[in-house]
Order: C-alpha cells, then structure tokens, then sequence
C-alpha cells in the first residue's frame, strides 16, 4: 500500500505542475484533505464550513491534502513574542492556496486573483523587527513536500545562526516542489528569500520580488503592496561581514530552476542569486533590476557550476558601497564567477552594469573558466563587456560587443538589435530578436536546446535561407506565414492580419460567400466547416476557403413577374 501511495503521489506531483492560474482539479479519493480558512477556528479541518488555521493542519503530521482559502497566515498568532513560530513542511503533505476567501471547488481555484499570502508579520504590523525569522522550512522534508499558489512574504532573519538565513524559507536537507509561488519582501543575512543548506527543491513558476540579504544597518522594504522597491542610486553601509543572496543562497545545493524570476532583489554579493559549492540548473530564467552592493548583481558564484539554459540578465547592477575596501567591489553587473565554471547556452546579458568592472560578467582567478555558447553579451556596462582577472572562458557561437571579434569559433560582434525587455510569451520575460538581427540563425548548428526561453521551438529557420540554425541568445526569432487561398467567390478576413506571426499567435479567419455562392468549409492546414475559425500559428500555414455556386437559389422577383 505505500508503494502504491508513493506512485499515486508522484503522479500527482507531476500532472498538477500546472503554470495555470486555474489549475485541474485532483483527486481526492485515497488522500485525507483538510480544509483552512483565516480566522478558522476547528480542530477537525473536514469541509470548508469546519475550516480550520493552517498551523492546525500541520499540526496533524500526515499524510494530506490542505486547501487553502484566500488570506494571510501567519505562523503563530497566539503569541506575537515567538519569533521561532514558523510553517514546517512535511513530507507527504502538499499545500494549494488561491482558493476563494470562503473556500470553493478546484475550478474556482485562481491563485493570482485569491492571494494566499504566508507572512512571518506575527507582531507589530508596522514593524519588521519583531517578525518571524523564517516563514517557512523544511528539516528535511522530500519531494512529495508542497507548495503551490502562495505569496511568502514578511521573514525577517536576523537573529543568531540559523535564525540569520532564509527569511521566506530556510530549507535544510529539504527538497521540496514549489509550483506558482512568490516570495516577496523577506530578509535576511543570507538568502533574504530562500536559504538552501543541502537541498535540492525543484521550482517552477516561483518569483523572488524585492527580497533582501542585509547586515545591521541597510534597507529592507515592508511596503504592503505587492511590487518590488526601487534600487537604482542606493547606498548602503554594511557591517564587515557579507549579506549575500538578496533572492537565493544556496550551499551544497542543487536546486532546480524551471520558469523563475528574480527581480528586484539585493544584497552585498549575489544581488538575486549566490551560489557556494553549488550546481544548480537553471532553464528559462530571468534577472533584472537585481542589486549587489559589492559583486554580482544577477549572481555571485563562489566554488560552484551552474548550468544556465534559455536564461536573461537585464539591467542587473553591482557598485561600491559606503566603506567598502578600496578597489574591491563593483564587478560583474550581470554575473561575477570566482573560482566557478558555469556553462551558458542560449542566454542573454543586455544593460546590467558594473561601477568598477565587468558589466556584463567577471571572471575571477584563473580557476574560473565558464563554457559559453550561443550567447549574447551586449550593451553592458563598462565597455568591456567581459573582465578576466585571470579567468579563461571559453566562448563560442556568440555575439559579444567589442571592437574585435572574440577569440572562439563561430563568434561575431555585431549589434543583435535587442528589444526590450518584454512579456514575448512564456512565465518570463525576455529581449525579442526583430527581424534584419544578426544574432538569428548564428548559433551553433550542433548545440541547439529543444525550446527558447519562452517554450517555443528551436531551431526555427528565422532568415529564410532553407536551414533552422539556434539563434544566438535566449529569445528564438520566428514569422512564419500564413497564406489563405479562395476557391470560388468569396472572401477571407484574418484577424489580426499580418506579414508574419510567432509560434502560438491566435488568428481567427471569417468566411464571407459573394452573393448567389456558400462557404462549404476549410482545406490543407484546417480543416471543417466552422466559420469563423480560430486557430494558433504553429509553422508555416496554409489554408484553402472553398465556396461553391448555388444553384437552387430561388429568385422570388422572377417567379412573381412570370
């Protein structure tokens, strides 16, 4: 019986990994399901009109099923002083929020529109120096451990060790799923939103928003609305020893990485992302805005090798801080490697910047020797987009901005003409190629992921030459056509109608017969009779219309003259 659990469970874990707001509904006939609203006052959490709080529910320590209403919970209202009181997740337990206020059904369920926030503010509201050190943790708990559809806001770590890592979450040994979760507004010496030590969760669809690592005197942001606070022209006074992480830290972890944003974070080092000792993937990833006062405005790599797949740095930053020792900070805007060697492919650096050097990435000590492909490093600050103190990456298949092209085979130095940063499809966002880029169909023909960053297929043949080659960069360029052909007379409207569209663009096409003639329906790419048609672009497409002369028509004018 608990194998059969065990694979029922995983199954679950799987198929409702959903990046929905409105997620299917699961099955609820072997698991318990407890039932938790705020203000709940039951001690049996069977329905929602016996709901109880969700401290109650894990309390219960077994195996469930825990649906939570609309709300904000915090870890122990009984007694503010507790500042230890955290949301202990259990193994087997698997927690879904965004449910309405007073509870509802599975298709009810809609997790950006019912904000089901965990806050660690169990004191003075106004006040962040009473707050829970960690919202939430773990102590082990594995993969069937749950969270999805929740905001994590409000941990302040700033206690003795370990109450100074993982404001949001401090995860030790734990590895467990988080699905459409956000994490904003934390605090902490290490990982101000999460803190992993000897873990391995897996996250998909999970923001990091304005969360901070600071020591004593620094900033940390308790506005009660949900955006991220504004770094740019910040200084910060920092305390000898280094914050580091703003959105994550992780030591002898490998956490997975799926669709996740870091916006907004800061801290010393790692302004969105600090890695010791650590290999964590990361696919379809964006950081921007992301601040270190010191190094590594993205993310600081320390002893450790990522792999980044399909993965943006924007506008990320680091400088000198107040008293900061002479000529040692202010490197690597986008991303700062000592003694690392992460493997990129497919990512874009655009407008991160560096007060001192490496705008765009630093390589520190000779140890470091990233492997970069397919990849675009350009309009980052300073000029030298790349600064090796004494690292030796390897870079191929790559556009990177210089008055020379960079050493390595298959690398140009062109502007690739980046748009903005954008919602272009997909959970993040990203720079789109436009047509006439020299970044598209310059990747390496023998080292292409399967999607782009927004899920869409690579390779695509993006300059019409008859061969898809990667494009360069995390944003795949695609136009692809749609042709409409009229059999008989009649006439086709395309809404919207276009030159060209993305992969997954929704068109809808009218049929329109002339006078004495009827639509009789659709051929080659479609299909049917349905009229209008609405369909999504998935390649080159081409559709006939067929309308056919009617002849039985009655004309009543010639009938009444005869």
């Amino acid at each position: 019986m608990k194998t059969l659990r065990s694979v029922i469970l995983c199954l679950i874990v799987i198929f409702s990994s959903s990046s929905f707001a409105k997620a299917a509904p699961i099955s609820q006939d072997w698991i318990p399901t407890l039932y938790v609203r705020e203000g709940g006052t039951s001690v049996n959490c069977t329905s929602w009109t016996d709901a109880c709080e969700l401290q109650t529910a894990l309390s219960k320590n077994t195996t469930n099923l825990v649906l939570v209403a609309a709300g904000t919970y915090t870890p122990d209202k009984a007694d503010p002083s507790n500042r230890a009181a955290t949301f202990n997740l259990i193994s087997g337990v698997m927690i879904y929020g965004g449910f309405p206020a007073n509870g509802g059904t599975w298709e009810q369920r809609d997790w950006e529109s019912n904000v089901t926030t965990l806050s660690g503010n169990i004191g003075d509201v106004d006040s962040i120096a009473d707050n829970s050190y960690h919202v939430v943790t773990t102590n082990g708990a594995n993969w069937t451990a749950r969270l999805d559809g929740l905001t994590i806001s409000g941990g302040n770590a700033n206690g003795a060790e370990p109450h100074n890592f993982g404001g949001g979450m401090y995860n030790a040994g734990g590895n467990p799923t988080l699905s459409n979760v956000i994490f904003s507004r934390n605090a902490a010496t290490r990982g101000g939103g999460i803190y992993n030590d000897g873990s391995s969760p897996k996250l998909s669809n999970v923001t990091f928003s304005g969360n901070t690592a600071v020591n004593g005197a620094g900033m940390y942001n308790n506005n009660t609305n949900n955006s991220s606070p504004s770094l740019s022209n910040v200084r910060f006074v920092e305390n000898p020893a280094a914050s580091t992480g703003g959105g994550m830290y992780n030591s002898n972890s490998d956490p997975t990485l799926t669709d996740v944003i870091f916006a907004g974070n800061s801290a010393r080092d790692g302004g969105g992302m600090y890695n010791y000792n650590s290999n964590p993937p990361l696919s379809n990833v964006t950081f921007s805005g992301n601040v270190a006062r010191g190094h590594g405005g993205g993310m600081y790599n320390d002893h450790s090798n990522p792999i980044l797949t399909n993965v943006t740095l924007s506008e990320n930053s680091a400088y000198i801080y107040v008293g900061a020792p002479a000529g040692e900070t202010g490197w690597g805007g986008g991303m700062l490697n000592y003694m690392s060697s992460p493997t990129l492919t497919n990512v874009t650096f655009f407008g991160n910047s560096a007060e001192v050097f490496g705008g765009g990435m630093y390589n520190w000590v000779f140890a470091s020797k990233p492997i970069v492909t397919n990849t675009i490093i350009w309009g980052n600050s300073p000029a030298l987009q790349i600064y090796n103190d004494d690292g030796t990456p390897i870079i191929t298949y790559s556009d990177i901005q210089g008055v020379v092209v960079h050493p390595g085979i298959g690398n140009i130095n062109t502007d690739p003409l980046l748009v903005p940063l954008a919602n272009n499809g997909g959970f993040t966002q990203t720079h789109a190629l436009p047509l006439g880029s020299p970044a598209i169909d310059k990747g390496d023909p023998a080292n292409c992921p399967t999607t782009d960053q927004r899920g869409y297929p690579r390779p695509i043949d993006g300059n019409g030459d008859g061969s898809a080659i990667c494009d360069m960069g995390a944003y795949e360029y695609e136009s692809f056509t749609l042709t409409v052909t009229v059999m008989g007379n009649g006439s086709v409207a395309k809404n919207p109608d276009k030159a060209g569209y993305p992969f997954g663009e929704e068109v809808t096409l009218t049929a329109t017969a002339n006078s004495d003639w009827t639509f009789s329906g659709w051929s080659g790419d479609a299909t049917g009779t349905a009229n209008p048609l609405t369909m999504n672009i998935q390649g080159n497409t081409s559709i006939t219309a067929t309308f056919i002369k009617d002849n039985f028509k009655i004309h009543l004018p010639l009938i009444l003259k005869n």
